[in-house]
């Protein structure tokens, strides 16, 4: 049975054909994100151009966690303590109330691109074009006002405070961010291993700290670049 592929960016008939070169036994489905349908999404197998729910889930915990601190004046430790707890309740309700669930049957990204990159190195190139991707846009974002502003809370919250920036505001923004890149590497952690765990991130804190401080020891305290460069090469 041919896979059913849903592409929901907009797509000229050049592109059109290239997608159906690519992959001529599948069937594909265009539409819109404001015409799409749910019949349409219940029924692809893979879906090209839609936002990853894990982002938005991640996002959205990085919000608890902010209002947690902001509001309840809940200690940063604490509050993101309490949204991991919470969230491994939600994590086994996702998996189908078990605690981990196999998907070596299952499409995902990496072997959507097997067909163009072939098997051997799918894994590689598409896991670095993700997170050169990521690495961009929060490079790109670091530079804006709001990013900056992000940066200074992080430096000097007072400081902030007194030049009229809102720090509860820009601390729900680092958050939401930080959150929803860690929840994108573990929806590809999950396509990666082809099983979904809710311990698969045991001890993530530990070799990120690791990975922070070997990066910041082989490239220096540079800007935001070397900063992601080394985060990444840690």
């Amino acid at each position: 049975m041919p896979n059913s592929i849903l592409v929901v960016i907009p797509a000229q008939e050049s592109h059109k054909k290239l997608l159906e070169a690519a992959a001529p036994d599948a069937n594909f489905i265009y539409s819109t994100p404001k015409t799409v349908t749910p019949e349409q999404v219940r029924d692809a197998d893979v879906i090209v151009g839609n936002v990853p729910a894990a982002m938005i889930a991640g996002a959205l915990a990085g919000f608890v966690t902010a209002q947690l601190q902001t509001r309840l004046k809940v200690q940063p430790i604490l509050a993101g303590i309490i949204t991991m707890t919470a969230l491994y309740s939600i994590n086994i309700l996702i998996l189908g109330n078990r605690s981990n669930l196999p998907m070596a049957k299952r499409e995902n990204i990496y072997t959507f691109f097997e067909a163009f990159l072939g098997p051997d190195l799918t894994k590689l190139i598409v896991t670095g074009v993700v997170v050169a991707a990521v690495g961009g846009v929060l490079i790109l974002f670091f530079r804006t006002p709001l990013g900056l502003s992000v940066r200074a809370t992080g430096d000097n919250r007072a400081m902030v405070r007194a030049s009229s920036i809102n720090p509860a505001f820009t601390t729900t923004v680092g958050l939401c961010m930080a959150n929803a890149t860690v929840s994108l590497a573990g929806a590809l952690y999950a396509q990666y291993t082809k099983v979904g765990d809710t311990t698969a991130g045991t001890g993530t804190v530990v070799i990120g700290l690791a990975s922070l401080i070997i990066g910041e020891t082989i490239f220096g305290r540079g800007g935001i670049p070397a900063k992601i460069v080394g985060a990444v090469a840690g």
